[in-house]
């Protein structure tokens, strides 16, 4: 909901009436509907309510967790930033918020098998509990050989960790190392 349905409603019930449904000042709603003055959120929630919306609050991603890096990959497919962002971000905090929650539905599926592996291997290198989502088998149907060069195929045959053998994931030995 926003401001202009806080001026539908005191337009469909006029501010006197607007004030004894919601239990807020009249002058308060003047101030709001002409733009003096910002509802709080508990004014906002009154009013919402008296149009028959509900004023919920959720918890944001912590920037650079699984779940926000997830989301931008989502949005953007830009998965080598957003995930090596993630990366540096975890290796530099240790916070198991950043991994607390799982990615979102809408992430691929090549991109979800490789960030559960990424996150199964960094809990592991950080003694870190591993989340329940990362846990989970995303055993992608093809094999995917993340460098994208035929010549170093083999090499990432050998090289790659188990996790991310298990999601048929292929990558060198090196792939979670920053320069």
């Amino acid at each position: 909901m926003n401001i202009s349905k806080i001026h539908k409603a005191a337009r469909k019930y006029g501010l006197l009436q607007l004030s004894k449904k919601t239990g807020l000042a009249r002058s308060y709603l003047y101030k709001i509907v002409e733009g003096s003055s910002s509802p709080t959120l508990e004014a906002f929630g009154k009013i919402a309510k008296v149009l028959g919306y509900e004023v919920s609050l959720r918890e944001l991603p912590i920037e650079d967790s699984a779940e926000d890096v997830a989301t931008k990959v989502a949005i953007d497919g830009k998965w080598k930033i957003h995930f090596f962002n993630f990366v540096d971000a975890f290796r530099r905090s240790k916070n198991p918020d950043l991994v607390k929650n799982p990615p979102g539905e809408d992430l691929g599926e090549k991109e979800r098998a490789l960030l559960c592996s990424i996150t199964f291997e960094l809990c592991r290198e950080l003694r870190v509990e591993v989340p329940k989502w990362a846990l989970q088998k995303h055993t992608l149907k093809e094999p995917w050989f993340v460098s994208g060069m035929e010549s170093l195929k083999a090499m990432a045959i050998v090289e790659s960790p188990a996790t991310f053998k298990l999601n048929n994931i292929f990558v060198l030995e090196n792939f979670l190392s920053r320069a």
